[in-house]
Order: C-alpha cells, then structure tokens, then sequence
C-alpha cells in the first residue's frame, strides 16, 4: 500500500522524527566501529608497512647490486664478443 505522506502517518511518524534520525546514526556507527575493531588489517596496508620494513630496504640494496653486477658483466661480455670477432677476422686473413 501507498501512503500519500507517510509521516503524518500514526505507524510511521516514529521514523521521520530527528530523535529516530539521532539514535539511528549513533547505532550505525557503534555498529561499524564494532566491526572495524574486530576486522583484520586491510591486505594493502600491510604492504605499506612492509614496503617500509628494513627486509623491504634490504631486498631494494641487493637488487641495486644485482643490476650493476648484471651491467658490468654486460659490459664485460661485449668486450669478448668484440675481442673474439677481432680474433677471427685475424685468422680469417691468415
């Protein structure tokens, strides 16, 4: 059933009052905080802390020193490839 104005309505008026409105507003918010307190951290925010421990900082060092290892054998590798080249041109001539 419709009711035209539902908060002149004797069943109804209760809720359209403020002290309905207050009360239910203070229930919804002991409920979330009720819930929130008994929740487990959010994955994310885990992650931040870990991004921030010393583990995390020692990871990101040992990566640096992986990546300049990596280009100096890099390096390292072009000049055999070159010196092997000049080698085989040489004995190509001979």
């Amino acid at each position: 059933p419709h009711l035209p104005e539902p908060h002149k309505d004797p069943v109804f008026r209760l809720y359209f009052s403020r002290q309905w409105q207050d009360d239910l507003l203070v229930a919804l918010r002991n409920f979330l905080a009720a819930v929130f307190a008994r929740a487990p951290p959010p994955k994310l925010l885990l992650l931040e802390k870990w991004h921030r421990s010393s583990a995390q900082r020692s990871l990101r060092g040992a990566l640096l020193e992986a990546q300049e290892e990596q280009a100096r054998l890099q390096a390292n590798l072009k000049q055999a490839i070159s010196a092997r080249n000049a080698l085989a041109k040489t004995l190509k001539s001979l």
